[in-house]
């Protein structure tokens, strides 16, 4: 705990802390991005017969500082791992731009 009675953030590995940087310095619109989640909100059935399915999302972008943001995404999924409304996935948002977030799909093999 600190004197303001908060937990103390995390420190970052040198790995994260040479992510960051060079994410800066090239201009990656994940720059400054936080952990957060994205809520699936809008979730249409596969639609044709092959295993990997284009499919357009929606959803809810939240993170600690980022304010939740609706947010379409286009993808393409393996129907085995087709998610569900509600499902709630891990993902890196930028808080300047909540829609360019990068969400970790392989948590829907989990």
């Amino acid at each position: 705990m600190t004197a303001s009675g908060s937990e103390p953030a995390p420190e970052r590995s040198e790995l994260e802390q040479a992510t960051a940087w060079l994410e800066q310095i090239t201009g990656d619109p994940l720059a400054g991005a936080v952990r957060g989640v994205l809520e699936l909100v809008d979730v249409p059935e596969p639609v044709g017969r092959g295993r990997f399915r284009p499919v357009e999302l929606g959803g809810i972008a939240s993170a600690e500082g980022v304010p939740p943001t609706p947010v379409r995404l286009s993808v393409v999924l393996d129907r085995r791992h087709w998610p569900a409304a509600g499902a709630r996935l891990p993902a890196r948002i930028p808080p300047a731009r909540p829609a360019d977030l990068e969400v970790d799909w392989d948590a829907l093999r989990r």
